[in-house]
């Protein structure tokens, strides 16, 4: 059996990149593969711990205070500890922070691990002095210490990874999702509708996603002020840093009544059903599977022109500037006259399904 540990440099919640690692688990045999989850911060997240265990898997925490913008020197010893304690052939490194990239890196291959795979989910707004540094000094740990590099994107590949590193090393990853978890059903829209007590005439705007600035909420609560049309509405799905903020923001502009937050959730597919049109506004992504699963409950998108171009899978797919609000409003309009329908199989076509998500993990956890 090979060992795995999916390491991360969040807490584990459920952001992109744990559902990322939670689709790997569910792609693999469990009779082949022992899958753990390990964090330096805190897990929050019973359905992914619940999936772990009936696997005999597990989620580990380590409580370490998270600092987001922080240089993550303080996880090297913890990490290397964990690693002596307890045994892998791989750890796969999973985040959006490209200096906890190359200490994890540099803590597991020091640790005797046959396979590091280090794997950027993200992008980043706006290179600077800072970030070109981080960059730099990466690279020497990355060559030594990390025998893959793998992003969703080649634009999640550029912001972390040298030009050399990714001509001799990058492995292109697609996200893969459960095709019939979020495939368009009419008779659960209607139910999820009533449920949350949203009318046929009612057009409900939608997002999925944690609150961080760089996924840019405030702008789906600015851009209600510029949408007369009553029937509009938007529902948030998710929480995290900027929630309270962006609930401020709606209160101050008079638009709470307009927006339901219904928090963190662990069935994101069923308000999917009750959504007319999924918004991406991101000031940055390292590629955007909410957007895929979006499509594959036949919902149009109309995303920032800063998600990466790699998630249009269907005709429905608009990319906008945040800078163009207007643009947006004329998008809206042009979509509430859609009539939705099953995009599934374009889905899987085109590789985003589990099974392919599978094969291609297999051939990356393969040992030589």
């Amino acid at each position: 059996m090979i060992r795995i540990l999916e390491l991360f440099g969040e807490p584990i919640l459920s952001g992109g990149q744990e559902s990322f690692a939670i689709n790997v688990v569910n792609s693999l045999e469990s009779q082949k593969y022992h899958v753990d989850f390990l964090t330096p911060y805190n897990a929050d997240n019973k359905e992914y711990e619940n999936i772990l265990k009936k696997r005999g898997s597990n989620i580990y925490a380590l409580g370490l205070n998270f600092n987001p913008g922080g240089m993550k020197f303080n996880t090297v010893k913890p990490i290397k500890k964990f690693l002596k304690q307890h045994k892998y052939d791989i750890v796969h490194i999973n985040s959006g922070s490209t200096f906890f990239l190359a200490v994890a890196a540099y803590a597991s291959k020091s640790m005797g691990i046959k396979k590091v795979i280090v794997h950027s989910h993200s992008s980043g707004e706006k290179e600077n002095i800072k970030h070109k540094l981080i960059k730099g000094l990466a690279t020497f740990s990355f060559s030594l210490c990390a025998d893959e590099i793998c992003a969703p994107s080649i634009e999640a590949a550029k912001w972390k990874f040298s030009k050399r590193l990714i001509n001799k090393k990058l492995i292109i990853v697609k996200n893969g999702i459960d095709i019939n978890r979020f495939k368009f059903s009419p008779s659960k829209r209607k139910n999820m509708r009533k449920k949350l007590g949203i009318s046929d005439d009612t057009l409900l705007l939608g997002h999925v996603g944690r609150f961080t600035e760089e996924k840019n909420q405030v702008f789906l609560v600015k851009l209600l002020i510029y949408l007369k049309n009553s029937k509009f509405k938007l529902i948030l799905v998710g929480d995290g840093d900027t929630f309270t903020k962006v609930k401020a923001v709606a209160k101050k502009l008079t638009v709470s009544k307009k927006i339901y937050f219904v928090g963190r959730k662990n069935n994101p597919e069923d308000y999917l059903q009750a959504m007319d049109i999924f918004l991406l506004p991101s000031k940055y992504e390292g590629l955007g599977l909410v957007a895929i699963e979006a499509q594959c409950s036949g919902l149009p998108v109309i995303a920032s022109n800063m998600v990466p171009e790699d998630i249009k899978i269907t005709p429905y797919v608009s990319f906008l500037s945040i800078d163009d609000i207007q643009g947006w409003v004329h998008k809206l309009k042009e979509f509430s006259k859609f009539e939705r329908k099953d995009e599934s199989n374009l889905i899987e076509k085109n590789g985003f399904d589990e099974v392919n998500l599978g094969k291609n993990i297999k051939k990356l956890y393969t040992l030589n």
